[in-house]
């Protein structure tokens, strides 16, 4: 093959909005996993605080229906049973995964935003809902939070950030706004 069909087989290739899509979302994951953990390690206070933040929300909504509550930083008890919230637990890497299929989508960039807008505190809200629920699964049903943690949560998230980034595709994208692609 020649030099000028090589370029052309690319330059098809990338035409393809499917083909464009995978390319700049595995471009923008790569670009997070690169520079995501350079500030985590680089200003571990960053995420010391947001997983007190979440540890503290998680205790307010509980707070009204428990007196046997305890929240000490990024750790919340419900009677014997506790919960360390550490950056894994937060949401952050799930937002990012989100954020990456947002701005590698074809939309444009009011869509986008919008898509942030809306995306990134319904997967946060998700997330201490998840936080909360398997709080009171430990305290109430200890032999039942592994399973709930490491296997139906984990799958949950993915469902989750599919969920989120589809309706945002559906109801922002495709059925409103704009059309106007920022890249080509």
């Amino acid at each position: 093959m020649t030099v000028s069909g090589r370029l052309s087989s690319v330059v098809g290739f990338w035409r393809n909005p499917f083909n464009r899509f995978v390319m700049l979302f595995l471009l923008y994951l790569g670009v997070v996993s690169y520079l995501f953990p350079k500030l985590r390690f680089g200003v571990p206070e960053v995420m010391e605080v947001t997983s007190e933040f979440a540890a503290l929300v998680v205790y307010w909504m509980l707070l009204p229906f428990s007196s046997n509550l305890l929240h000490i930083d990024a750790i919340v008890s419900l009677g014997n049973f506790s919960v360390s919230v550490i950056d894994e637990c937060t949401g952050i890497y799930e937002i990012l995964i989100y954020m990456a299929a947002v701005f590698a989508y074809p939309a444009g960039l009011r869509d986008k935003g919008l898509g942030l807008l809306m995306g990134i505190p319904l997967l946060y809200a998700m997330n201490i809902l998840r936080i909360l629920m398997l709080l009171v699964v430990g305290s109430l049903f200890p032999t039942s939070f592994e399973f709930m943690h490491i296997y139906f949560w984990q799958a949950t998230l993915v469902l989750m950030v599919s969920s989120v980034w589809l309706a945002w595709v559906f109801f922002i994208v495709q059925n409103g706004t704009t059309h106007t692609p920022d890249h080509a």
